[in-house]
């Protein structure tokens, strides 16, 4: 297993000048909190279907224990993840998300100290009708 700790040293304008333009984020995803620490740790990507984040919740138990799960969301109509999934990541060892997409109850995420980032944020919850 690899030793992630070396790149939370690094910043990252110096790993973008290293890698391809290809390896670097969309200049739209923000940290879900002000002074949030530095991530790293090996990438689990997943990819969601418009309207669906199960794929995200297979994520969570499937990536093994300090992963960052990079998620592209399959719209931006509906949050893919909240206070509760964030939660239940963060109790299966997951090291941050970082979704291209919608996330929801940023308070509950900041006060539970969830690593994250995302490109927007909205209250509306993944599933048509759900409360």
């Amino acid at each position: 297993m690899t030793d992630y700790t070396a790149f939370q040293q690094l910043s990252p304008t110096t790993l973008a000048d290293v890698l391809t333009r290809d390896r670097v984020m969309d200049i739209g995803i923000r940290p879900l909190w002000s002074e949030m620490p530095r991530v790293a740790g090996p990438a689990y990507p997943v990819r969601c279907a418009p309207g669906d984040n199960l794929m995200l919740h297979a994520a969570i138990h499937r990536a093994p224990p300090g992963s960052v799960i990079v998620v592209e969301a399959g719209d931006v109509d509906y949050a893919v993840a909240g206070g509760n999934v964030c939660a239940v990541a963060q109790k299966n060892g997951i090291a941050a998300f970082v979704i291209d997409g919608v996330i929801r109850d940023l308070a509950e995420i900041r006060e539970n100290r969830f690593p994250g980032f995302r490109t927007r944020r909205h209250p509306n919850p993944r599933r048509q009708g759900y409360p």
